[in-house]
């Protein structure tokens, strides 16, 4: 016998609350494949951002940047009492 027949075997004996909770499992696992993972695993090197939106365009002069940091880090304690 088959693994997915034993499975499938084992699973009609179960409630059906059992059986969604086994298909949930199951889905569960197979989001966790290799194949299937989007974002780094255990032994996946990470990659860019840049990918999840395409076409987006932020073009910012030096000047724009360091006042956009300075207003988002202005407020920060900056460890002086």
């Amino acid at each position: 016998m088959e693994t997915l027949e034993a499975i499938a075997q084992v699973a009609r004996r179960l409630t059906e609350d059992h059986q969604r909770a086994v298909l949930a499992f199951c889905e569960f696992l197979g989001a966790r494949s290799p194949e299937n993972q989007e974002g780094p695993g255990p032994n996946r090197a990470l990659q860019s951002p840049a990918g999840l939106f395409p076409g987006l365009v932020i073009d910012l002069a030096d000047e724009e940047f360091d006042e956009i940091r300075r207003d988002m880090w202005g407020p920060f304690p900056r460890g002086e009492s």
